[in-house]
């Protein structure tokens, strides 16, 4: 599922090695990709330039993650809409419960392949969460 015109993607991860990791793999299959290292950052460029999707590590700053993505749900309309996909170092289905309670729509465990991310943005598809004003 390659877009016609690439998605924009913000990464959020403290680990710049992982974040690095995972800029390469997206924008090696054509993804347009930025990364940022925590949550004030997050919501700083957000109010500034619009992404279309967020993929946030919840492993760097804990709780302060979960806070992240409640904070971008409470953004003006349009922000609050980006979907957010949370990655983690685990699989544990509780941290990806967690995860959703916050207000992300999506779950992934690192180290995670293309094909992950794309059946992931299928589903995000599938439930309306993408295409609607595209």
């Amino acid at each position: 599922m390659t877009p016609d015109a690439p998605l924009k993607i913000l990464i959020v991860d403290g680990d710049g090695a992982s974040a690095l990791s995972t800029r390469t793999l997206l924008e090696q299959a054509g993804y347009a990709a930025r990364m940022v290292g925590n949550g004030p950052e997050v919501i700083n460029i957000l109010n500034s330039v619009y992404f279309d999707l967020v993929l946030m590590d919840v492993d760097t700053e804990g709780t302060r993650d979960f806070r992240t993505a409640r904070a971008i749900r409470q953004m003006d309309e349009v922000i609050a809409g980006i979907p957010i996909i949370a990655l983690s170092g685990t699989s544990d289905p509780q941290v990806g419960s967690r995860c959703l309670k916050a207000g992300m729509n999506g779950f992934l465990a690192k180290p995670f392949s293309l094909l992950d991310f794309t059946d992931a943005l299928r589903k995000m598809h599938n439930r309306r969460i993408f295409g609607q004003s595209t």
